[in-house]
């Protein structure tokens, strides 16, 4: 379900918000991404794209999101 929703906001262009875990820190924290690819690598699903939060391009992997994507 995941992949399909972020699928639907890189084609419709579309900012979201999830919350993410990073493990360096073991900490979830609220991100807002505006996406521009999935991209799989050795099995493990990443997606692309600009961080408002952070105003960079980042990678993050789908599996540590933390909610539902808004």
């Amino acid at each position: 379900a995941r992949l399909s929703k972020l699928e639907a906001a890189i084609s419709k262009q579309r900012t979201i918000q999830f919350a993410y875990w990073s493990p360096l820190r073991d900490k979830v924290t609220e991100r807002t991404l505006n996406p521009y690819a999935l991209r799989l690598d050795e099995g493990i699903w990443y997606v692309v794209g600009q961080d408002l939060d952070r105003d960079a391009v980042r990678t993050f992997r789908v599996s540590r999101g933390r909610s539902d994507i808004l």
